[in-house]
């Protein structure tokens, strides 16, 4: 069987900058990023026991970042600035998990020594939806904070010092 896949993205990006004193300018951003993907999906609670295949299976990115820029500059020769961003990208698959739609699997009862189909049908559904929550979705916060300091000189040269922080959390599983 073929696999099919289908995607859109969407991104928006805002900026904007205030100057309220010539030496002196303010700024912040916001970027949002979609991405929807459908794609086909194989489940399977026992190999020997049978597949369950799911065709154009929705998942879903989205991602939203927000930013702070200042810089403040003394006599055209020494520069001060600081950044700071937060982004948070959450993502995850959507599977049907509706049970009433999963194939009956010829010999499945007898063969993984289940009592009855629907106990079987039963197992299967929780195999499922352990796989569509706690394997598929991701949830990533992070901070990046920066500051620099720069001086130029007659000669054309700029010199100075550049300090970076950032900070992500990488939390894959349910979202509670």
């Amino acid at each position: 069987m073929p696999q099919q896949r289908s995607n859109h993205i969407y991104t928006n990006t805002s900026f904007l900058t205030v100057k309220p004193v010539a030496q002196w300018s303010i700024g912040g951003g916001y970027t949002y990023l979609q991405d929807s993907t459908h794609t086909d999906m194989q489940f399977a609670n026992d190999s020997a026991v049978g597949l369950y295949m799911q065709t154009l299976v929705p998942y879903k990115e989205v991602d939203q970042a927000f930013s702070v820029q200042s810089q403040y500059e003394i006599k055209n020769r020494l520069r001060f600035r600081a950044d700071l961003a937060r982004s948070v990208a959450h993502s995850g698959f959507r599977p049907d998990l509706n049970t009433a739609d999963y194939p009956v699997f010829p010999g499945a009862v007898t063969v993984a020594g289940y009592p009855s189909e629907a106990a079987f049908a039963t197992s299967f559904s929780q195999a499922l939806g352990l796989s569509s929550t706690l394997v598929s979705q991701a949830y990533v916060p992070q901070s990046i904070v920066g500051a620099t300091a720069d001086y130029h000189l007659r000669s054309g040269f700029d010199g100075g010092l550049r300090f970076n922080y950032g900070s992500y959390a990488d939390r894959i599983g349910r979202l509670t």
